[in-house]
């Protein structure tokens, strides 16, 4: 437990409280440390006595608002394993032991300067940009949802975003990646002549759009 990071999310106002205890029991579980933080929806669905779609709409809701960013990175078979959450409005730096003196040393005002060493997701939440930190985008949140975006556009409503997220966990389930979803988009047309494609037709069609298309006759 990184007590900075509890107290940090005890301090914030104005949020429901649903997602305030969220985000409480996603703090809870950050490792001190690193930070790390990658609890499963499970496991904060645990924590906090809450439904796992009602954990999974908080994380949401937390991320829109700026107060969370989550990336999901790849494991070594090339599958996606769990999200890791950060905090951008809490940089946590962890300051390295001062080097001795010697020949070469740094000027006094940089030797006081503690090196910072941050997990790239950390690196990515705290980076400013004009003064100000980035606010989470979709691609940072996911390759996949981003991919779909960019061929299909935004998913605009609650209920649009909510479909959008089933097509995006099948086709991550199924080992999609931006150039291979690019890829069997394209390949549409030779399949299907002048069906409009959509996230659902691409979802349900993803096999056949990973094969060649069937020889036409006539």
């Amino acid at each position: 437990m990184s007590a900075e990071h509890v107290g940090w999310a005890f301090r914030q106002k104005g949020l429901a409280p649903t997602r305030k205890f969220v985000l409480v029991a996603l703090a809870d579980r950050c490792n001190k440390d690193t930070p790390r933080c990658d609890p499963t929806v499970s496991r904060l669905a645990e924590d906090t006595g809450l439904g796992e779609r009602a954990v999974r709409q908080a994380l949401t809701d937390l991320c829109e608002a700026g107060l969370l960013t989550r990336h999901r990175p790849r494991k070594k078979d090339g599958s996606y394993g769990h999200y890791r959450y950060s905090f951008p409005q809490l940089a946590v730096r962890v300051a390295a032991p001062p080097a001795a003196p010697g020949a070469g040393s740094p000027a006094a005002g940089d030797a006081a300067k503690p090196e910072v060493n941050l997990e790239p997701e950390e690196l990515l939440a705290a980076a400013p940009q004009n003064g100000h930190r980035p606010k989470p985008t979709r691609a940072q949140r996911d390759e996949v949802w981003d991919t779909l975006t960019d061929i299909f556009g935004p998913a605009l409503t609650r209920s649009a975003e909510t479909l959008r997220g089933k097509h995006v966990a099948s086709l991550a389930e199924a080992g999609a990646t931006r150039d291979e979803i690019m890829r069997r988009a394209k390949a549409w047309p030779a399949h299907f002549d002048t069906a409009t494609l959509t996230a659902a037709a691409l979802e349900k069609h993803w096999d056949t759009l990973g094969r060649k298309p069937l020889r036409r006759t006539g």
